[in-house]
């Protein structure tokens, strides 16, 4: 038995990423909005430039030229711009049907992994709105 599942690892390919682990165990089964929200404040903008990089190159990999070429997003909002991307190959590769292709992207180091249950990202997201709310109160508070 142990034999079994030690094959099937070895013939899978895995591809270390906590940062698409994450990502494409969450995709589905919560809202897309609350995800990114997550990854947004979980991840800085080099681990999801890093983590966009892999799953082009990936992708690249299955469909030759069907895919647009890497962007490589500058500015502030450049972090948030980069995880719209992502979700986009994303959505490319479902409509390529070519996710079953994709490696296995596993986790080498989980505390690199935000740990979050389904409720908790409905939570993420009404803090976000709690901090917008704040500091529009505090533009306004300085206006006045």
């Amino acid at each position: 038995m142990l034999h079994d599942i030690y094959s099937t690892i070895m013939a899978s390919n895995l591809v270390v990423s906590e940062f698409l682990s994450f990502t494409l165990n969450k995709v589905g089964k919560s809202p897309a909005k609350n995800v990114k929200a997550v990854l947004l404040d979980f991840y800085n903008e080099d681990e999801i430039w890093s983590a966009k990089a892999l799953l082009h190159g990936e992708l690249s990999k299955l469909t030759s030229d069907e895919l647009r070429r890497l962007v490589h997003r500058k500015g502030d909002s450049r972090a948030r711009l980069d995880v719209d991307d992502l979700f986009t190959l994303l959505a490319r590769a479902d409509e390529l049907n070519v996710c079953s292709q994709l490696p296995t992207f596993v986790a080498a180091v989980p505390d690199k992994m935000p740990y979050m249950k389904p409720e908790d990202l409905d939570m993420c997201t009404v803090m976000n709105k709690v901090m917008q709310l704040e500091s529009l109160v505090m533009y306004h508070n300085s206006v006045i």
